[in-house]
């Protein structure tokens, strides 16, 4: 039997408490946020909330396994800036006490309590690593952006070796790894887009030769972090010059070419390779829903990979749901969203029209970026046929100071009001990445996911004006 390793516990109360003393006289909503590192995409959030009583919040819950949390107060990650998650095992008892909601980040709460040894550990990690990213200048060149890769890599292993505080070696390898994902994750996003001659030369150099990727091809640790560093590793191991030689969606649009890159690259690490599949062929099912490019990755994954394997189940079931609530033709949901009037928005208001769903939220890039996309290509269309709906996930003040950058201002522009991505509608598409377009037909059918217009604008235009 091939899984992803999980470090076995047994089911334990685990408590999160903490006191802000700027809400002793006000209420505050704090949120925690708690990972199953046993899925991937589907049901692997709990969320908590609780509101603060004369400046105190408290959460008691039960994991059987080491889990990463967030904890928000007011929308905030108190993490940030510093780290985006906190590690928990079964039984620990944290208290925090946030000083300030005006300066957040890791560095500036205070932690006591059963389990706080795992964010002196990470806390350790941090300290050296900020001031190299204060020097680090705005424009890097590719030897200097794997230099300080490098550098902040090794503060990292130095305090790995070096730390005397009591956490489970576990633990402590969890932390290395995630630390290690994102001190990677936006250099090796660059470095893959970069046309330089050079790219493999500085990889081999500062990747390969140091063997950087071990540390996170460990089988107990995989499941702690996204997997987007290491599909850039694949990338850029298998070409000489990946953005060159494939340009830079290969992997979005080539997802089977790509999983064959993953069983190539993994296939003596079984692990790895289920983990990435699965990731892949989820991620694409979400996007994509019933495409074809969806149905031929999941048969591919089911070719590959062992009924056994941990994630199995999670990638049949999303497939089964597409195919009961998402098939081509099938009823849409019947949503019911506000616009900044606060009048409500059915979907049966459109009856007669194509409409194009455009979710977003503010800071995404890749709605930043198909926005341009969208700007240009929404006059090509008669608007009495075809309606362009922004929905947008964040709160209010927010949604609203992100039109036009992060959605296109000519949309009609509704949002979850305030539900975020726990609205019925987020929920019945069940998908977790933006941006994300959908497609419904004249008479409220599902008709699907359109052409990306950032990369195939004719294409998408052509679709549109088939239906």
């Amino acid at each position: 039997m091939n899984l992803v390793a999980i470090a076995g516990f047994t089911q334990k109360l685990t408590k999160v408490s903490g006191y802000i003393p700027e809400s002793k006289d006000s209420s505050v909503l704090v949120q925690l946020i708690i990972n199953d590192p046993k899925a991937i995409k589907i049901a692997n959030q709990r969320l908590l909330e609780a509101k603060t009583d004369q400046g105190l919040f408290s959460f008691d819950f039960e994991i059987d396994t080491p889990s990463m949390i967030v904890i928000k107060a007011q929308g905030r990650n108190i993490l940030f800036p510093g780290v985006y998650n906190l590690l928990v095992e079964p039984g620990d008892s944290l208290n925090i006490k946030i000083p300030s909601l005006k300066k957040l980040g890791l560095l500036n709460i205070e932690v006591t309590g059963n389990g706080k040894e795992k964010i002196d550990f990470l806390k350790e990690i941090i300290k050296p690593l900020v001031p190299i990213y204060k020097t680090d200048p705005h424009y890097q060149s590719l030897q200097f952006r794997f230099e300080t890769t490098d550098r902040k890599l090794n503060c990292i292993d130095s305090v790995y070796r070096s730390f005397k505080g009591k956490i489970s070696q576990h633990a402590k390898d969890i932390l290395r790894a995630y630390q290690y994902h994102y001190t990677l994750d936006i250099p090796l996003l660059g470095i893959a887009r970069n046309k330089s001659d050079s790219v493999r030369y500085f990889f081999d150099k500062y990747i390969i030769l140091k063997k950087r990727m071990n540390v996170l091809l460990d089988p107990e640790v995989i499941n702690y972090f996204p997997p987007h560093v290491l599909y850039n590793y694949v990338y850029l191991a298998s070409f000489t010059n990946p953005a060159q030689q494939t340009g830079i969606n290969f992997i979005k649009n080539n997802p089977i070419d790509f999983a064959n890159l993953i069983i190539k690259n993994f296939d003596k690490n079984s692990a790895i390779k289920e983990y990435l599949l699965a990731d892949l062929t989820l991620s694409n099912l979400a996007r994509n829903m019933l495409s074809d490019n969806a149905k031929d990755l999941y048969n591919f994954y089911g070719e590959n990979v062992s009924i056994n394997s941990v994630f199995f189940l999670e990638v049949q079931n999303l497939y089964n749901y597409n195919i009961l609530n998402l098939a081509p033709g099938s009823t849409f949901f019947k949503f019911e969203l506000p616009d900044s009037t606060g009048t409500v928005h059915r979907l049966n208001d459109y009856k007669g029209k194509v409409i194009v769903l455009d979710f977003w939220f503010y800071g995404c890039v890749g709605c930043a970026q198909i926005t341009k996309a969208l700007d240009l290509l929404e006059t090509r269309f008669d608007r009495n046929k075809v309606e362009f709906i922004s929905v947008n996930i964040d709160t209010r003040k927010t949604w609203l100071a992100g039109i036009g950058k992060f959605t296109s201002l000519n949309a009609t522009h509704l949002y979850t009001d305030e539900q975020h991505a726990n609205h019925p509608l987020i929920k019945y598409l069940n998908f977790t990445t933006y941006p994300k377009l959908v497609v419904i037909d004249q008479n409220g059918k599902m008709v699907g996911s359109p052409p990306d217009p950032r990369s195939k604008g004719e294409e998408f235009v052509r679709f549109i004006n088939s239906l």
